[in-house]
């Protein structure tokens, strides 16, 4: 007859939040935290299967399956909470919500060693072409690496481009420097930060890009974008800045005489902003700069969403940028969504 003590043992180590860790390689699923962060922004706003969230998607099948909700087959658990994800931002009119999705989905799982493979998810088919195209990176030092990766990140860079994304992001899905496969602690040459906000794999200057912006530029070359799709504007900042000039993108006609009106950003760079054709500004604002500007500058109803590698969650109003910004500012790129459109 078992013992109580052997039956409350085999009760602790059955339960997924009790037992003790998997083996696996050295956990790496926040390295590119920023992606995490977003897509589960997305996925939250409609998540029928009960995804608990995005972060076990990353994990190998026996630590993923904590997760799973609705989800029958682990190995299909990051296509399926990148596919939700994708379609709450499409509904959204959230264009760097699909490439935050996008780039999630071509992320590398954690393996069981150094060097080791995970399987493609076959089980259940994407609902968006988008996401169905893509498949995950594969651990640097298995069999062959460096020419799937590369693959995987020039048809990401296509996906992101057919949204209106920049295909650049494409190169963030990279992984790290192959490890050695007789390595028995599995650490290889990875990082697991859970609270860098941006990820530790670009902080700590880990990123291995698998192909050249030229590759990108050229691999997306011809693809259709959809209309009103991020163009870059170079743009001067005004003369009481000392900060070098900052570029501009919109994603419709901007028809000011000078882009530099739109605002003096102080230490910031580089500024990009995304306009959206979903929403409409106050009445008594007259002319697109003056609308910018006022957005930026005075305290609104709304708060103003924070987006972007270099910004911690939640939402900041506007006002706070003038004020505050070393507080969440942490380069010198911002993005901000801005949601309406200039005419």
């Amino acid at each position: 007859m078992l013992s109580y003590k052997t039956v409350l043992l085999a009760l602790l180590l059955s339960s997924p939040s009790l037992a003790l860790p998997i083996r696996r390689e050295v956990p790496q699923e926040h390295s590119h935290q920023q992606f995490l962060t977003s897509v589960q922004t997305s996925l939250i706003k409609n998540n029928p299967d009960g995804i608990v969230d995005s972060v076990f998607g990353l994990l190998g099948n026996a630590a993923a399956a904590a997760g799973l909700g609705k989800i029958t087959d682990a190995t299909c658990l990051q296509q399926a909470t990148a596919d939700q994800a994708f379609t709450n931002a499409k509904a959204a009119g959230d264009v760097q919500g699909q490439v935050d999705a996008l780039v999630y989905r071509a992320l590398e799982r954690n393996s069981g060693t150094v060097g080791g493979v995970t399987a493609p998810c076959t089980s259940i088919k994407a609902t968006n072409p988008e996401i169905a195209a893509i498949q995950q990176h594969q651990d640097p030092a298995s069999t062959g690496a460096a020419a799937t990766n590369k693959a995987i990140t020039l048809e990401l860079a296509k996906q992101i481009a057919s949204v209106g994304g920049d295909p650049l992001d494409a190169l963030k899905a990279g992984t790290f420097a192959p490890g050695q496969v007789t390595d028995t602690t599995g650490k290889g040459n990875t990082c697991d930060v859970a609270t860098d906000a941006t990820g530790c794999i670009f902080t700590q200057n880990l990123l291995v890009e698998d192909a050249t912006s030229a590759e990108i530029s050229a691999a997306v070359a011809g693809v259709a974008t959809p209309a009103g799709a991020a163009t870059t504007i170079a743009a001067a900042t005004p003369a009481a800045s000392s900060s070098a000039p900052a570029a501009v993108s919109t994603g419709v006609a901007v028809s000011t005489g000078s882009a530099s009106s739109i605002g003096n950003f102080g230490a910031l760079s580089r500024v990009t902003l995304y306009f959206s054709n979903r929403c409409r500004l106050p009445r008594n604002l007259h002319g697109p700069s003056d609308r910018v500007r006022h957005w930026l500058r005075q305290p609104q109803g709304d708060e103003l969403p924070a987006r972007g590698p270099d910004l911690f969650q939640p939402r900041f109003g506007p006002s706070y940028l003038d004020h505050h910004p070393g507080s969440y500012i942490r380069t010198s790129l911002l993005a901000w969504r801005l949601p309406f459109t200039l005419y």
